[in-house]
């Protein structure tokens, strides 16, 4: 305790809170990643283009507000003699404040890390549910997509589901009588088993955009999307206390 600096004591209170925040975002985005079996950076960019409200910008934000405070607290510990001054050489009262106002930071980021982890553990729920009721989760994805793009196309796509059926049929009628499977009627079932997937899943997948991304995701993303420059400033501002405070402390007793 004796040789413990104000760089010393902000370092251990940061690496607490990006040891919190590693864990809390870590679950999530591992079992995320799991539900795609390798294919993680496609499934990724499916979900960007379903446009889900706020998404993106929660990523974004997040991203950004989770890396600020160490970069500022390196830079305190770079301008000022923060790592020169000495926590038992402070007056009790600047010590109690001290301590305290790092607890309340940590107690508030804490919070923050837990609310992140509910949004992208709401995220990876949403995604097994389509995967439960799909089977093959990028192609449920690349449909949903799809969906979101255009009803002309689907209607272009089960029409060409359409017009593959008929085609098997006259190629199962022409093995009948000639007595074995035709080459035509292998390609033409393994085009039908990749083009059925929309036709027997569409109902599913539609659903899932109403239900999942409109009425769920959407909403549990909006507050971010409606969040104001002068909010996100706000808790910018609130992530540099650490960095400001003890560098003020640091100039100060220095």
């Amino acid at each position: 305790m004796n040789s413990i600096t104000l760089s010393d004591l902000g370092l251990s209170i940061l690496l607490l809170s990006v040891s919190i925040r590693a864990i809390f975002i870590g679950i999530p985005v591992y079992k995320f990643s799991r539900l795609f079996s390798g294919h993680l950076r496609e499934g990724t960019s499916l979900f960007r283009r379903l446009e889900i409200e706020g998404l993106e910008k929660f990523v974004k934000q997040e991203l950004f507000l989770g890396i600020s405070p160490y970069f500022a607290l390196c830079i305190a510990i770079w301008l000022t003699q923060m790592s020169e001054v000495i926590v038992v050489d402070l007056s009790n009262i600047f010590l109690i404040i001290t301590i305290s106002l790092l607890i309340v930071w940590q107690f508030i980021d804490f919070y923050r890390s837990y609310i992140v982890y509910l949004e992208l553990q709401e995220l990876n729920n949403q995604t097994k549910q389509l995967k439960q009721i799909s089977g093959n989760l990028l192609n449920a994805l690349q449909y949903a997509v799809h969906l979101r793009g255009s009803v002309t196309k689907t209607a272009i796509h089960l029409g060409k589901r359409t017009a593959i059926k008929i085609s098997k049929k006259k190629a199962q009628a022409y093995d009948e009588t000639a007595g074995n499977r035709s080459i035509t009627s292998r390609a033409l079932s393994a085009i039908d088993r990749f083009f059925s997937f929309p036709e027997r899943a569409a109902k599913y997948v539609a659903d899932w955009l109403q239900d999942s991304i409109d009425e769920k995701l959407s909403k549990n993303f909006q507050k971010y999307a409606s969040r104001t420059n002068l909010m996100f400033f706000a808790i910018f501002c609130w992530t540099l206390i650490p960095a400001i405070y003890l560098a003020s402390i640091a100039h100060v007793f220095a």
